[in-house]
């Protein structure tokens, strides 16, 4: 409701066929349910692919990504690989990532700093996103899969609230590992509850 009190509509369900022209400007967008969408500008966001193929061609290991381990080495240890292009072991989440967002980026790149002026640590970032939508700004930490259960903490009407992903420490428990209390997957936040006190409840849980 808050993006279409804002004026933004999502049409879901359907692909873009065909975007109109005159001839010298860009006029509308076709759609599959054969609508026409009227438009005199056209932003395209089709995601990204990683460029792999210099990694490919040294003879680095690649998949999604550039492979690294938790150090962000490739198979070759005297070359890295950060930012959206690594698939990086990853020991919070158990398993490999590829990430697209600023603060992946340049926390591999401080991790990597480190690790050449002989200050080397594995590399276990937080995930954390952000967009701008409208009047409200989305903040998300951690992942948002393999959660059990949402916690609502605020007031979904007036636009003010976060979503706590809980996992329950019995899923995460396994043999030989300490047991650990519910981990909190991700968390939301809009632009009018980014005070101190009202993310202090959300974030402390992490």
């Amino acid at each position: 409701m808050r993006h279409i009190a804002s004026g933004i509509r999502i049409h879901l369900g359907v692909q873009v066929t065909s975007i109109e022209s005159d001839g010298a400007r860009v006029t509308g967008v076709s759609l599959s349910d054969g609508r026409h969408i009227p438009a005199d500008l056209v932003v395209v966001g089709v995601g990204v692919l990683p460029n792999v193929e210099l990694a490919a061609e040294a003879g680095l290991p690649v998949a999604s990504g550039i492979i690294v381990n938790e150090y962000l080495l490739t198979a070759d240890e005297n070359i890295s690989a950060i930012g959206d292009c690594a698939l990086y072991a990853s020991p919070r989440f158990g398993g490999s990532l590829r990430l697209e967002s600023v603060q992946n980026a340049t926390d591999h790149a401080r991790c990597v700093a480190a690790r050449l002026t002989g200050k080397s640590e594995l590399y276990d970032g937080l995930p954390w996103f952000w967009s701008d939508q409208g009047p409200d700004k989305l903040q998300m930490v951690g992942l948002t899969t393999g959660y059990d259960r949402v916690v609502v903490r605020g007031d979904r009407e007036q636009g003010l609230f976060g979503l706590l992903l809980q996992i329950r420490a019995a899923r995460r428990h396994r043999v030989g590992q300490p047991r650990r209390r519910p981990h909190v997957g991700a968390a939301c936040l809009p632009r009018m509850v980014q005070s101190r006190r009202s993310r202090r409840p959300i974030l402390a849980s992490i």
